[in-house]
């Protein structure tokens, strides 16, 4: 049988994965704070004060990949604390070696806030952080 130049021309769904419907960011930050009243005490004050921040610095984001990219990565947070697989997983290294300096330095405080340590960050004021190509 002859394929058509307009058949060959369709496009056709290989073996895609299944697209997730990504939420908007009020109904998602919403949905996230309800959440977290899940949490015990400390950790729902801590998610939540952490949620509030990153919302607030990302509210003027106008690079299309960057908002989808942030969305996305808070969507797969609220279904791994509301399907309680949060409490067992653990940083890959590839995950770790793709982030900015600043964000290694965030997760860093956050570690240390949930251990309740202090931070070697907070003693060094204006911390120069080093850039990917200038290590």
């Amino acid at each position: 049988m002859k394929s058509s130049a307009v058949r060959l021309a369709t496009r056709r769904k290989v073996n895609a994965p299944p697209r997730i419907e990504i939420l908007p960011p009020l109904p998602l930050y919403r949905r996230i704070l309800r959440a977290h009243r899940l949490l015990p005490p400390q950790q729902r004050a801590l998610g939540d004060s952490y949620v509030k921040n990153e919302f607030r610095l990302h509210r003027n984001i106008d690079n299309p990949a960057q908002i989808i990219g942030f969305l996305s990565s808070w969507q797969k947070y609220l279904e791994a604390i509301l399907g309680d697989k949060w409490q067992h997983e653990k940083l890959d290294m590839d995950q770790i070696e793709r982030m900015e300096p600043e964000k290694i330095i965030q997760l860093y405080e956050l570690m240390v806030a949930a251990q309740n340590r202090e931070s070697v960050y907070n003693a060094i004021p204006d911390v120069e952080l080093p850039r990917p190509g200038n290590l």
